[in-house]
Parts: structure tokens; sequence; C-alpha cells
């Protein structure tokens, strides 16, 4: 294709000799879509007859729709098909077999680029753009894609019949959310006789680790006289002596450091556990 700077030309060297267009939020929109097709496919897809028709495959985005877009088409003997929707990424040559190969062209030469220590830029993109097109648009590629979906040669039987049946369930079992567990730093506590705290749904871990002096009572329900009392610790070594040496001093700060680890790491575990029940129920 020609070289065509629609909007804002930007100075590069243009190795693929490509047709490039700049817009301020990246999209093509209807303007360019037309540019497309009155200086891009029409000048080097037209046939030497000039009676003759050609065929111009498209999705269905709203710039191949307009009616100057259609009317140009119309005058110069072009047929447009537009894809149904949802059918591209089987029907079209580019989705089924050049973009694969493209996009794994184009990360060899960004890998290969990184390992020379060269940052790719607007200034030398096209450059390796080019390299990326050469290795992979190939007449071979282009022609078995066009095959793939059946459209050239023509061939109904391309897309297997499977392609146009209701899409299955692939759940057999209904997914529940995570069932609550309590830490495994929490040991039970027999019940105590002191004066009870209420533990309620909203309850945490933290609060469950309550000193020996406190018994904890599930309310089961709103007005129940039933409850369930359970008091937790969390095991830590016994208090030293004030007369203990440096040594067990050390020891007994190891000790705590490891259990001090291990909370982190529960934490984190039900903190992860939290998120996907979050993700779950939504």
């Amino acid at each position: 294709m020609l070289l065509k700077q629609y909007f804002n030309p930007i100075p590069f060297h243009n190795h693929c000799i490509s047709s490039v267009s700049v817009l301020p939020k990246g999209w093509t929109d209807q303007e360019l879509g037309l540019k497309w097709l009155e200086q891009d496919f029409e000048p080097n897809t037209r046939p030497e007859t000039p009676e003759d028709y050609w065929l111009l495959i498209l999705d269905r985005h709203n710039s191949h729709c307009t009616y100057p877009f259609i009317k140009f088409a119309a005058e110069h003997h072009i047929i447009i098909i537009c894809l149904p929707s949802h059918t591209t990424h089987a029907l079209q040559p580019c989705d089924v077999g050049v973009f694969g190969p493209l996009a794994h062209a184009w990360k060899s030469q960004v890998t290969q680029a990184s390992q020379n220590n060269i940052a790719i830029t607007k200034d030398n993109l096209l450059l390796y753009y080019h390299k990326a097109q050469t290795v992979a648009l190939k007449p071979t590629t282009i022609k078995s894609a066009f095959r793939k979906t059946g459209i050239y040669p023509f061939d109904h039987n391309a897309i297997p019949l499977s392609a146009f049946e209701p899409v299955k369930n692939t759940t057999t079992q209904a997914a529940q959310p995570l069932p609550a567990q309590l830490p495994s730093i929490l040991v039970p506590t027999p019940p105590a006789t002191s004066a009870a705290t209420t533990l309620t749904p909203n309850t945490t871990p933290a609060m469950l680790a309550a000193p020996s002096s406190t018994s904890l009572d599930l309310d089961v329900g709103p007005g129940s006289v039933e409850a369930l009392t359970q008091r937790y610790h969390i095991e830590v070594p016994p208090p030293l002596l004030h007369s203990a040496s440096r040594c067990v001093l050390r020891e007994e700060n190891a000790a705590l450091r490891d259990i001090i680890t291990h909370v982190a790491m529960v934490l984190e575990q039900d903190y992860a556990q939290m998120k996907l029940m979050d993700l779950e129920n939504e």
C-alpha cells in the first residue's frame, strides 16, 4: 500500500510502505474508514477491467456501514459482505490464520531488540514491524487462512456443524462459596465461667484470640436462648523467669518470631480466601 498520513503527519522512515494515520483516541472512525476505502483498498485492488466487480469482506464495524462508504463502493463495483455478529473468530481469515503468526513474529522481534538493548519507539516501530510482517505474512499463510474459513476456494463444509450448536454448560456441579474456617493458629480452650463476650457473625479471628479470663458466647439467632460457649487462644512459650539467661531469651525471641511469621501467613491465606469468596458471590 502507499504511504498516506491522513492526520498529523509523523516524520519516520516507512520501511514496509504502510498506510499510516493518526487519531487522537487511537481508534478508527467513519471518516478514516472512508479514506481507507478510497485511498488504499480501491487503488491497490482495482481490477484491470473497470467494469469488473470485486468482493470486500468486512466485519460489522460502524465505519464500514456509513452511507458515503457504501455509496463509494457501489460506484466502483465493490461488493461488500459483512460477516454475521460473533463469527469473526471462525470466518475472518485474519483472525483464523494470520494474526497468530504475526503476533508470534512480532514478539520475536521485540525480544531480539530487547536483548540488544534497543528500545522500540515511534521512530523505529515500522522497521521492526516490517521484519515481523516479512516473516509472518507469506502468501501461503494468507491463502491458508482463506481456505480454513471456506471463503476461497468456497467450501461450505469448512466450518464444522458443531460450531453452530448452542453453547453448552461446562460446569456440572454448583460452585458453592468457600466454607468459613477458623485459622489453624487458634487452639480451642475449655469453657470458662467468667464474664462472657457475645460472638456475632461479624466477629473476626483476632477477636477470638481472647484472654483466658474471657469466654465467648455464640448467639445462634435473634431471641434464641441457646448459646454455644467456646474460647480460643494462640499457643506461645510460657513466661520466662526474671533471671533467664541471654541464650534462653534468644530462644524465646526466635520462637515468638516463628509464631509471628506463621500468623502473617495465615492472615494472607484468609485474605485470599475472602477475595475468592467475593468473586464467587459476584
